[in-house]
């Protein structure tokens, strides 16, 4: 082999070696600030207003109501049907929506005020899943 041919063989493995494209990143480094943003951050949040509203309010209305979301510190919360909403809003309007804000202040989520709605989702289920109450 020449000179020549060894120069040649050189330039073609560099130019092979700035063209290839390398290994594929197959992890999803890509999205962990919008899986910050929009999922662990509010998570954190809402964590924090869960324990304080299974502290505040009494276990049957825990057990019939779904925490949905926090947005402007506005809670939204699905209760199981309209006898639970208007019970729910009675307990809050006495003082615990209150409590809930006064006790939440303190954590790094911000409530103001809490939205109720029926959600057949937060509605429990028996044992043998015919969705009856007991």
């Amino acid at each position: 082999m020449d000179r020549r041919e060894q120069i040649a063989g050189l330039r073609l493995e560099k130019t092979r070696k700035r063209l290839s494209r390398g290994e594929r990143d197959l992890t999803l480094g890509f999205m962990q600030k919008q899986f910050q943003v929009g999922i662990e951050r509010p998570w954190k949040r809402l964590s924090e207003i869960i324990d304080v509203w299974g502290a505040v309010m009494p276990a049957e209305v825990v057990e019939r109501t779904r925490l949905q979301g926090l947005q402007r510190g506005v809670l939204r919360v699905g209760v199981s049907d309209s006898a639970m909403l208007y019970e729910v809003d009675r307990l809050l309007r006495s003082g615990l929506q209150r409590e809930l804000v006064q006790q939440v202040k303190g954590g790094g989520a911000t409530l103001r005020k809490v939205r109720l709605s029926v959600d057949l989702i937060a509605a429990p289920t028996s044992d043998d899943g015919s969705g009856d109450y007991a």
